[in-house]
């Protein structure tokens, strides 16, 4: 991209995430709704899953700050 004195401009931008790779075994039951879900919504399969265990974690934190 060009600045109005003809001078270059340059966004430079990196995204650096450090993720774990971890095996899970699912049932065929799960692994076609957790498809299913990520086809509907147009994203990847693995992005789902973790999307779904956030919301889990994070239900169970809630339940359990209820309890105290």
């Amino acid at each position: 991209m060009l600045l109005e004195d003809g001078s270059k401009f340059i966004l430079e931008w990196t995204v650096v995430t450090k993720k774990n790779q971890v095996t899970i075994y699912l049932s065929d039951e799960v692994r076609d709704r957790v498809k299913a879900i990520a086809e509907q919504e147009r994203r990847s399969f693995s992005f789902v899953v973790e999307e779904l265990l956030i919301k889990g974690l994070e239900a169970l934190e809630t339940q359990d700050q209820g309890r105290k």
